[in-house]
């Protein structure tokens, strides 16, 4: 992911979620800007929910237990108490996260370019996927399950899109021709794909790829009550369909650096900010989408 320099002060003002088209309008290109939904009534709460590691990445559910990445010290843990117990230790760049067959954890391995299984108890690891890193660029980033078979790993640095299909071990060739893909899900009898350098999300359906919505610097996605979220490296969270508009702009983009989504029931996802060193619940959005 892009990491954008910031100015972090310790103190954390929890401040209400600004939504609307005219806050977002301003950072993504004009001619796909005019076609943002008008953001309806959104009375969005925003909470600290627990402090991180250090620099909280990535997020996923793990059954009723939220896990996150950090980047910089190269952890995994789990959310508990207000604060982030580690799992797993000694990993390069740690990104995505997906919990794994036998108790184990698959996590994105952005320094080396590779997808690991771990396993917590023992601290086991092997090697899943070792993609080809091209010299001077970024590996890949989050990692998403595809069914409880398969995960979706984005080459992030060459812009493709795989599927690994754990019993085998075999990744087959999605898409090609993106910038940066970072993150991939299931919507709408198609893959949506946040592309963070082409500053779009893409769905990808029949073969054909086709632009959803033309979002600055997308890191992730989540699906909220059949709506399709991404958080955005320069401090907002999205609707991207089946309407583009604004739901928050409360990681304002000189403070924070929000990474990680996740769903959290039907009107609320957690965001990781790994500047503030936090993770926030995003809550009551049942009235803006």
């Amino acid at each position: 992911m892009v990491r954008l320099t910031v100015a972090l002060g310790l103190a954390v003002a929890l401040v209400p979620a600004a939504v609307g088209g005219r806050a977002g309008a301003r950072a993504v290109p004009a001619a796909r800007a005019a076609n943002a939904a008008p953001a309806p009534a959104c009375h969005a709460t925003l909470r600290v929910i627990a402090h991180g590691q250090g620099s909280p990445d990535d997020l996923v559910w793990a059954g009723r237990r939220l896990l996150v990445s950090d980047i910089k010290k190269g952890t995994v843990g789990a959310v508990a108490r207000g604060h982030v117990r580690t799992l797993i230790a000694h990993i390069r760049e740690p990104e995505g996260i997906v919990p794994g067959p036998h108790h184990s954890l698959l996590v994105a391995e952005q320094a080396t370019d590779r997808v690991l299984e771990v396993n917590p108890a023992t601290g086991s690891r092997k090697v899943l996927v070792k993609l080809r890193l091209p010299h001077g660029q970024s590996g890949l980033d989050g990692i998403n399950a595809d069914g409880p078979g398969a995960i979706f790993v984005p080459d992030s640095a060459r812009g493709r899109l795989y599927v690994l299909h754990l019993g085998t071990g075999r990744l087959s060739l999605v898409a090609r021709g993106m910038k940066r893909p970072v993150a991939a899900i299931r919507w709408a009898h198609g893959i949506a794909v946040a592309d963070e350098y082409s500053n779009a999300v893409w769905m990808i359906a029949g073969g054909k790829r086709k632009r959803l919505g033309a979002i600055p610097l997308p890191d992730d996605l989540a699906v909220i009550s059949g709506h399709l979220v991404a958080v955005s490296l320069v401090g907002q969270v999205w609707e991207v369909a089946p309407h583009l508009r604004l739901l928050s702009s409360a990681f304002g983009p000189t403070t924070t650096d929000p990474q990680g989504l996740a769903p959290d029931g039907p009107g609320a996802v957690v965001v990781a900010d790994e500047a503030r060193n936090a993770i926030y619940r995003l809550g009551r959005l049942g009235g803006c989408l």
